[in-house]
């Protein structure tokens, strides 16, 4: 399974595009060798082990007669009433879950198609922009799926940040202009909206770009209103993403799934 796993990653790379995880029905092994290490079993770790030690405390209880006759009698009643609306609440749940992944994997998508067009264009204008402000325009780009990604997971990851620091600079001194300093002396802010920044930052840099003048003018009004255009719908994936975040599943739902299991 290692192997053809191996062996399909490197296929892919050399088409040049990366394939997505998936499970094959020969991965079940490695599953199983990975149960231990398992982010999801950690997190409902407590509730399985209560209700194991319930079940075993039950089960021993009644092997060795410890209970007295007649004390709780077993039927199978209480469970036939909770299945169905045990099996609703996990139905919404499971939709639920599955809504927001694909909502969030529309947005990401929405994100490298407009960073690509903005890639693409800043390379196209290279000349009339400067190559100083495109190689800027791209940098930015960059940076904002990183940026992103660690506005959205609100904890601070090294990997990232070394990234980030390649892109745009250090993290410890504001991104303010004094006197003296080049418009384009940018640095990452210690702020609490990382990508709106980086947008803020892109759409200055693209709204300073001079006009060309002349009828052969390739970067003029139009391509500069386009641009900023492109930043504006990167801006709204910040929102977008922000509230698929902050918008959890209902808690009165979270809680009659808890009591009901």
């Amino acid at each position: 399974g290692a192997r053809v796993r191996r062996a399909r990653v490197a296929a892919s790379r050399e088409r040049g595009m990366r394939e997505g995880r998936r499970y094959r029905s020969v991965d079940w092994i490695e599953n199983l060798r990975g149960l231990c290490t398992s982010e999801l079993l950690r997190r409902i770790l407590s509730p399985v082990l209560c209700t194991t030690c319930n079940a075993a405390i039950a089960c021993f209880a009644r092997s060795y007669k410890l209970l007295p006759r007649g004390f709780w009698p077993s039927s199978a009643l209480g469970h036939s009433l909770l299945v169905g609306a045990l099996g609703l609440l996990l139905v919404f749940r499971t939709n639920t879950a599955y809504s927001r992944f694909w909502e969030g994997r529309q947005i990401w998508q929405r994100i490298l198609d407009v960073g690509r067009d903005v890639s693409r264009a800043a390379v196209l204008f290279r000349e009339q922009m400067g190559a100083a402000a495109a190689a800027r325009v791209c940098r930015l780009v960059q940076a904002f799926p990183f940026c992103m990604i660690e506005h959205l997971r609100g904890k601070k990851d090294k990997h990232l940040r070394a990234k980030l620091e390649r892109l745009v600079g250090p993290l410890a001194t504001l991104a303010l202009p004094e006197e003296g300093d080049s418009p384009w002396e940018y640095t990452l802010p210690q702020s609490s909206n990382r990508p709106l920044f980086v947008v803020n930052q892109l759409a200055y840099t693209i709204a300073s770009v001079p006009n060309q003048v002349g009828p052969q003018a390739m970067y003029t009004n139009r391509e500069r209103t386009w641009l900023l255009g492109e930043v504006e719908k990167l801006s709204s994936t910040i929102g977008a993403c922000e509230r698929l975040v902050q918008t959890p599943v209902p808690l009165s739902w979270v809680r009659h799934t808890s009591r009901f299991l």
